[in-house]
């Protein structure tokens, strides 16, 4: 999903997870801004929450979510789990203004 990303002269995709499991490794292993994360992330119907949730409690990551879902009650759990934005994927060409704005926008950097 993110191979579109590397047209983008401002942005370099440093990594990608298919799992939960992965994600949070790489979290721990690479430097980066922003998580652009599938909230069907793997296996699981949430594992993208889930996550955002880890990766949170070890790096202060802006985190984007992606989903396909139009569920209120998910939208609130990806906010709650650190989210600043949320994209449909079928508006994928919107996701590189979406990183441009969370990442020149102070307040959607999360101290811890």
């Amino acid at each position: 999903m993110t191979s579109f990303l590397h047209h983008e002269d401002d942005m370099l995709v440093v990594g990608s997870a298919t799992n939960k499991e992965e994600a949070v490794r790489l979290a721990r292993t690479l430097d980066f801004d922003v998580v652009l994360m599938d909230i069907q992330l793997g296996e699981g119907a949430m594992d993208g929450i889930y996550a955002a949730i880890d990766i949170h409690d070890i790096h202060p990551a802006i985190i984007i979510m992606l989903t396909s879902l139009r569920d209120e009650r998910v939208v609130t759990q990806a906010f709650t789990a650190g989210a600043v934005n949320y994209i449909e994927k079928s508006r994928f060409k919107d996701i590189p203004h979406a990183i441009r704005t969370a990442y020149r926008h102070p307040a959607a950097r999360r101290t811890g």
